[in-house]
């Protein structure tokens, strides 16, 4: 008689995980200058963090109001802001930033 091996589940996605695969974003592309860079502080990284583990939980349109308040706050420190009007653009250029500075931020703490 043979024992069946358990067959290894793929780990599961988180909805952060799910969301930057949505967005196409990859950890390669850098967004975030250097000078921009070391002006992030702790409060600003948790800010960021923070609002990228939420989003995918809020409604529309707590996702839109939300992004428009933090887009407001970090974009400009991030040397990212050109006027963009959209909340998906600026959606997309917070998760961005979020890749760019994760592992510096994730190792520092």
């Amino acid at each position: 008689i043979h024992e069946r091996k358990k067959q290894r589940s793929k780990k599961k996605q988180t909805l952060v995980e799910k969301e930057i695969e949505n967005r196409d974003l990859k950890s390669d592309q850098q967004v975030v200058g250097d000078w921009e860079r070391q002006n992030v502080t702790k409060k600003d990284w948790n800010l960021l963090k923070t609002y990228v583990h939420r989003y995918p939980t809020l409604k529309p349109t707590e996702q839109d109001t939300m992004t428009r308040e933090v887009a407001e706050i970090l974009l400009p420190k991030l040397g990212l802001e050109d006027g963009t009007k959209s909340e998906d653009e600026l959606a997309t250029r917070l998760y961005a930033a979020y890749i760019d500075l994760k592992e510096e931020w994730e190792f520092q703490l």
